[in-house]
């Protein structure tokens, strides 16, 4: 019991080391202290993809050699550490999930530095990953020094191609590869045909990017040991260096290429961090729409000055209609060597709210990545270090929730592409509303060893409605979804003009009071076009069966379902989600929910609902005796609100506790049960 409490403490303690403001570490709460990594040369990347296809943002770190790669899988909002699923221990660098074969789930590739080769995975199904590396003809010869990746669809056919940089510049060493996708899990080295190969500059930054709105991918690198960055425009399928004509041909210790619309002129914009020795400062290039650029960083405020910067990522962390930027430094010996976060003025310029960085935020940081991994609608981060004073920082990475406390609303959409790749990588995406547009654009692999979610995600600030959603494929086709609603996220297929009708409002699982059966429920409203759910569970989260179909009562209001499943495994944890499925065979599956059977001497404690929450929060508390036990209502700055008692009786007990007294943002729970202690986590929002 008291090791059980001093992980509680430990664990508040962590949890409330926040800079209320803008970003609350979670990352002990979310398991990334469970991985103690070694030094890699110039750190190691991070995804933030969902590998799995249920909704919820994933985190995937490249490690060390001798290390597996880390795995975290997100149920329900929590990150939680799972077994690697590929057996891959050498020193990786990139992590890439993608959809090489359009089958509706996500393959991987990892580079590797050194000893060993770059890794092509194929999900063959319930993220069972193959290695296919050698019949997909990519490069296997060893001592291959492979930094940065990313995907891209060049030629417009439907499949993505790959590209990868090399940084040994000895003689006769490998050069950067382009890789044409051949559509039947092979690829085709294509550099010397296409023009890309960059020579044996020192390459550790790339991203396709369409810098001249023709629909077609560029490509631009970050060149370090002052060689200069390349711009390959894309004319027909094959690549011309217009590096010096576009005014990208800067010459520093290029890192990174973080690619965004910070100004909000609907085209694309490029962030180079740099060393800090030699030339000093980054580089911001602004677009002028036609693809030529100029160098404006000293005057929008973003050189970053005195630091190595890394990973440079635009996003919008306040919702507040316009994309800020966080950038990673590598501290050497100066903790105000810092990472930074610079919040976008609206006017071309950026301040820094927090100059010495946020708590604990000084490691020797490479890579970053956004997504939403509690699914508020606002952009949470997660930040790749390399070790460096564990005493002091006592987790090797963080994850990073947004704990911004607005009224401003939010959009996100989701891409399945038909025609184009099945990613939707290479397509634009512009929401049209209050008069103006704004512009975002599907990467797969860009700023600094970095993957970001999913989904592209638009901050609202005031505005409450949407005229439309535009989003311009790869392929040329072109859907529009007039007047979406806000504060939600959108699912667009190719060729559909409006995202999949079905709204699922809630799903949830709880055991009743015989305690062997699970009853599952669920809202959804919209379901006109929806044929029926098909009701899966999973015994481990991974591998799914199916339980049952039910029919769709194909209602436009809310209708609610029911259904009761006998679990057979006492005390093991059981996962479940829904198949919405279309009446055109198109599909999407709802969140994971999971519960399991107590064994006979142990208590039970739900997970609360709804979270976020506005009003009232509920739970489902089992107990064995009845009990004087009592509850307390803690903020995130570990002041007690509220204290009372709770009586509970034997069995089953549904408990309704109001949270009118704690304000907006992350709050905690404490229950005093008779001999235990239970602490859990919730969200307050007035948007919810």
């Amino acid at each position: 019991m008291k090791k059980y409490l001093l992980f509680v403490a430990t664990l508040v303690f962590y949890s409330l080391s926040v800079d209320a403001q803008y970003f609350q570490d979670v990352s002990q709460a979310n398991g990334l202290n469970t991985y103690d990594p070694d030094f890699v040369f110039i750190g190691t990347g991070v995804s933030f993809a969902d590998f799995n296809g249920d909704g919820w943002d994933d985190l995937t770190f490249a490690t060390a050699e001798g290390h597996s790669i880390f795995f975290l899988q997100n149920i329900n909002g929590v990150m939680t550490p799972i077994p690697p699923f590929v057996n891959h221990n050498k020193a990786s660098k990139q992590i890439l999930w993608a959809d090489i074969d359009n089958d509706g789930d996500k393959d991987l590739f990892v580079t590797t530095y050194g000893n060993g080769y770059n890794r092509l995975y194929e999900n063959t199904g319930n993220m069972n990953m193959v290695d296919i590396t050698f019949s997909a003809g990519l490069l296997v010869d060893f001592a291959s020094l492979s930094n940065s990746a990313t995907f891209g669809d060049f030629d417009k056919d439907g499949f993505l191609d790959l590209y990868v940089s090399n940084i040994n510049t000895n003689p006769g060493s490998f050069t950067n590869k382009l890789y044409h996708n051949n559509g039947n899990l092979t690829f085709t080295d294509v550099t010397a045909s296409t023009g890309t190969s960059n020579g044996n500059q020192y390459t550790l930054g790339n991203a396709f990017l369409d810098i001249d709105g023709d629909n077609d991918q560029d490509l631009y690198l970050a060149n370090d040991r002052h060689y200069t960055n390349t711009m390959y425009l894309n004319t027909n399928n094959t690549f011309t260096d217009i590096s010096g004509s576009s005014n990208t041909d800067i010459v520093i210790d290029a890192m990174n290429v973080g690619v965004g619309d910070y100004d909000n002129d609907c085209d694309l914009d490029i962030y180079v961090t740099n060393n800090n020795a030699g030339i000093p400062g980054s580089a911001l290039f602004q677009n002028d729409g036609t693809g030529n650029f100029t160098e404006v960083a000293v005057s929008a405020g973003v050189k970053f000055l005195g630091r190595t910067g890394w990973a440079g990522n635009w996003f919008d962390m306040d919702n507040d209609l316009d994309q800020d930027l966080y950038v990673c430094s590598s501290v050497e010996d100066d903790p105000s060597e810092c990472n930074l976060i610079y919040e976008n003025n609206g006017d071309g310029t950026f301040s820094t709210p927090l100059p010495n960085g946020l708590p604990y935020d000084q490691q020797n940081s490479y890579a970053n990545a956004y997504g939403d991994f509690n699914r508020d609608g606002k952009v949470d981060l997660v930040v790749a270090n390399s070790p460096y004073d564990w005493v002091t920082y006592p987790t090797p990475h963080r994850l990073w929730e947004n704990v911004i406390s607005n009224n401003n609303n939010w959009v996100k959409v989701n891409l399945e592409g038909t025609t184009s790749n099945r990613d939707g990588i290479g397509a634009w995406v512009e929401l049209q509303a209050g008069g103006n547009k704004y512009l975002r654009y599907k990467h797969c692999g860009q700023a600094y060893l970095s993957q970001n979610g999913n989904a592209l995600h638009f901050g609202l600030g005031n505005l409450t409605s949407i005229d439309a959603i535009t989003i311009k494929w790869l392929s040329g086709n072109i859907d529009v979804i007039e007047n979406p609603f806000i504060n939600q996220t959108h699912r667009v297929i190719e060729g559909q003009s409006n995202p999949l009708a079905n709204d699922l409002l809630s799903f949830r699982v709880s055991t009743n009071n015989d305690r062997f059966i699970f009853d599952l429920e669920w809202i959804a409203e919209n379901e006109e076009s929806t044929a029926f759910y098909l009701l899966e569970k999973s015994w481990n989260g991974i591998d799914y069966e199916s339980v049952a179909t039910i029919e769709s009562k194909k209602l436009a209001t809310a209708s609610a379902y029911n259904y009761s499943d006998t679990a057979s495994k006492i005390g093991q944890l059981q996962y479940y989600r829904l198949k919405i499925v279309d009446e055109d065979g198109s599909h999407y599956f709802s969140k994971v929910v999971s519960d399991r059977i107590l064994t006979d001497n142990e208590n039970h404690v739900s997970s609360i609902y709804p979270n976020p929450a506005s009003e009232n929060i509920q739970l489902n508390i089992v107990v064995l005796t009845n009990q004087n036990a009592s509850y307390e209502l803690i903020n995130n700055s570990g002041q007690v609100i509220l204290s009372k008692p709770l009586p509970l009786e034997l069995g089953n007990n549904v408990v309704n506790i109001s949270i009118d007294r704690v304000e907006d943002g992350v709050n905690f729970i404490r229950l005093y049960l008779e001999n235990e202690v239970i602490t859990k986590r919730f969200v307050k929002t007035t948007k919810y």
